[in-house]
């Protein structure tokens, strides 16, 4: 059995035989004269260096970075379930939703706003998850066989100066919606347009429907959303008195039925101003919801 050098007890590392006998005598150590420690004195002085080993084995230990708790098949421990409602979805995404509205004035400053806001609530309200937008520009008197014209397709060179402006603005909207928002999805839903008067004063009723047809298709590739819903506000005939609003109309509705992923949406029962041209506000509240409506009734997944 060993013990510590008693010349520096607890921290010399240096041990000494210690001899084999059961009655104190005396030996040379290190040149000097020693006793020897009798049996019982040995097992007293090993108990001593036992505990205090003990105790050195303990600090070390306290010392140490704490245990991972993680278990040993490798998967993590279980997250805490959350004490409270959490505004982040399952996947960590949000959803954006954003219709389009364009055309003349009745989709334009004087029925713009009272649209959006109505389209809005009718097709959803926002949601910390989920948001409905509405993006719309129109221009007053605009006509659809120049100023909106669409060659189908996603080069605007050869598209009509209001129709260009139009995709202008939209560019600039997604590109500020998607920085505010840079971890959004952003889908473009669907497109509602209220256009036609003044293609029924300017007598372009003949050339209409294949001027609609390609406005879709323009749209659709501009948006690269191949199959967009395109809902069509039909000319109201009193909306139109004295104009030639009819071939306007079956214009509106051939496109309508031709076209899987269109439709001609029944405006009759909006009642304009005095004027003849303008609904009322109430008139734009009931076209917003005819207008959701169709959508809903048609195109909602």
């Amino acid at each position: 059995m060993d013990y510590l050098n008693t010349s520096s007890p607890l921290t010399s590392t240096t041990y000494r035989p210690l001899t084999n006998t059961t009655q104190p005598s005396t030996t040379t150590w290190n040149g000097t004269q020693s006793q020897v420690f009798s049996q019982s004195q040995q097992q007293l002085l090993l108990n001593l260096i036992l505990q205090l080993l003990i105790q050195l084995a303990q600090q070390h230990n306290n010392s140490q970075p704490a245990t991972n708790t993680t278990n040993t098949t490798g998967t993590p421990a279980p997250t805490p379930a959350p004490t409270g409602q959490t505004n982040t979805p399952a996947n960590g995404q949000k959803v954006i939703d954003v219709y389009l509205l364009g055309g003349q004035s009745n989709a334009a400053a004087l029925g713009a706003k009272r649209l959006e806001g109505a389209l809005e609530n009718t097709l959803g309200a926002d949601t910390a998850l989920h948001e409905t937008n509405v993006f719309s520009y129109a221009a007053g008197g605009t006509h659809l066989y120049q100023q909106w014209k669409g060659d189908g397709t996603a080069d605007a060179s050869k598209d009509g100066l209001v129709y260009k402006q139009f995709q202008t603005q939209l560019d600039k909207y997604l590109t500020k919606l998607r920085k505010d928002n840079p971890d959004a999805q952003i889908n473009i839903k669907g497109m509602f347009w209220h256009q036609g008067e003044a293609d029924a004063r300017d007598k372009k009723g003949a050339e209409y429907e294949t001027n609609l047809t390609r406005f879709i298709q323009d749209i659709r590739a501009t948006t690269h959303v191949d199959n967009l819903p395109f809902m069509i506000g039909r000319l109201n005939e009193v909306n139109v008195a004295g104009r030639d609003h009819v071939p306007i109309q079956k214009a509106q509705d051939a496109v309508g039925a031709k076209d899987p992923n269109a439709v001609s949406v029944n405006l009759e029962t909006l009642k304009p101003l005095a004027s003849g041209v303008h609904f009322t506000q109430k008139g734009y509240d009931t076209m917003a919801q005819l207008f959701a409506e169709a959508y809903k009734t048609n195109f909602s997944r």
